[in-house]
């Protein structure tokens, strides 16, 4: 059909028409079809248009693994030359990509080069696909002098790059200068990220192996480092093989050491390893303590297994343990996000039977959830609960007073609502009187 419409009198096709052609014959790989329709459209269209055109036509050459019969082929290489010809930015960040994918590392390299000559500025994503290059081949160095010389052109490095250089210098087992970069870009407020800490982590942990071997014996200090690090970065299971390579050597881990790594566990969702671990413990001549317990109920809770986690708590206190704040907080905003307040209202009073007094962002939680559950007269009731010891504020105030409309007692909701204006003012004036 498109070639059938230009015997028609008077048709010509547009720019549109030969694009969406070109586009749609390299998208199937019908590159001898696309060579003909390009060489017809750069006859026959303002070739200043053609950007776009040898962009998208590079980019499936890439991506059907055709790049070198791209670079061989007279009228591919007609469109690679035009747009360096016509210095097309866009066009030399594409084909160096599209070299990089194919591992024409060579000719990347030479057209990046040849486009810092012409004056053209790479974006950070091609420079970053340089670099990687370089790194990964062990040319540090070279990269770094590439690196100052497109910072003098104005383009700023992110985190990706840091990433990449950090990861070179690890590999060349430069780590005081991976360090160094680190501490250096944090001053200039780039965060590291996962990849970032990973790749440090790793360092460290090849030079402790060195250390082991060339003699340098470790304590549960250093493995008890290593473990909070790679637990810290989700890094669990290579936790657990430092952990176990601890044990082998017959150290006798801690519970901080034990502690950390129940912690990267159960943010992990992986709690039958924690109270497997747990049991471990014992048998290791080490009990575990309310921050263990703590760390796991926490975990429970935030998996949703609220009822799961109070089994533990109870658990727990026929062992003898002592639940904290913490303890009884977490469990109250499990029961609340599932909007199962009664529960969270019986943790409350059992607060004080162990001498932990609620504050009052927990009562507020929970008269909140009796509230939005219509539980109006179990509102009233806690609030009175809550004059043993903790004094309400003006959001518990909000609660009650909501709670009254919504059960139809505007008389109470107004009666309290001059209560709380009375309350101010007396706040007010002994402010005032200090």
């Amino acid at each position: 059909m498109f070639n059938a419409v230009k015997k028609e009198d008077g048709f010509k096709h547009t720019f549109l028409t030969y694009k969406c052609m070109v586009d749609k014959l390299g998208f199937h790989g019908e590159f001898e079809a696309t060579e003909k329709v390009l060489l017809e459209m750069r006859l026959n269209v303002d070739n200043s248009l053609l950007e776009g055109v040898y962009i998208g036509c590079m980019r499936n050459y890439g991506r059907k693994q055709k790049v070198q019969e791209a670079i061989d082929d007279e009228e591919a290489s007609c469109c690679f030359e035009a747009s360096k010809k016509h210095a097309y930015a866009a066009a030399y960040r594409t084909i160096v990509g599209v070299f990089f994918e194919e591992n024409h590392h060579i000719e990347a390299y030479e057209l990046f080069d040849e486009m810092l000559n012409l004056g053209i500025s790479p974006n950070t994503s091609t420079f970053n696909k340089l670099l990687h290059i370089l790194c990964k081949n062990g040319n540090v160095r070279e990269s770094e002098k590439l690196l100052n010389k497109v910072i003098k052109r104005g383009i700023s490095p992110n985190l990706s790059t840091v990433n990449i250089f950090i990861q070179g210098l690890c590999r060349k087992g430069a780590l005081n200068e991976a360090i160094s970069l680190f501490n250096g870009v944090a001053e200039e407020d780039m965060k590291g990220d996962v990849v970032t800490y990973n790749t440090l982590i790793c360092g460290l942990y090849k030079i402790l192996n060195d250390a082991i071997f060339k003699g340098f014996i470790s304590d549960e200090f250093t493995y008890c480092s290593l473990i909070n690090e790679l637990c810290r970065d989700g890094e669990t299971d290579r936790a657990l093989a430092v952990f176990d390579e601890a044990l082998g050597k017959g150290l006798k881990p801690n519970i901080i050491m034990y502690n950390t790594l129940i912690k990267g566990l159960t943010l992990q969702g992986l709690i039958l390893q924690v109270l497997q671990l747990m049991n471990e413990m014992l048998g290791n001549g080490c009990s575990p303590n309310i921050w263990t317990y703590n760390i796991v109920i926490n975990g429970l809770c935030k998996m949703g297994c609220v009822s799961n986690a109070n089994n533990l708590l109870n658990d727990a206190v026929v062992k003898g343990y002592h639940p904290d704040i913490f303890t009884f907080n977490t469990l109250i905003d499990g029961y609340c996000k599932q909007l199962k307040v009664e529960n969270a209202v019986g943790i409350l009073n059992q607060m004080w039977n162990y001498g932990v007094i609620p504050d009052v962002i927990k009562y507020n939680s929970v008269l909140n959830g009796l509230c939005k559950t219509s539980k109006f007269a179990d509102v009233m009731e806690t609030f009175k609960t809550m004059e043993k010891g903790c004094i309400p504020n003006i959001i518990t105030y909000n609660i009650l007073i909501e709670s009254l409309c919504k059960a139809r007692k505007v008389n109470e909701a107004m009666n309290l609502l001059e209560e709380i204006e009375n309350w101010v003012f007396l706040l007010i004036m002994s402010v005032l009187a200090r």
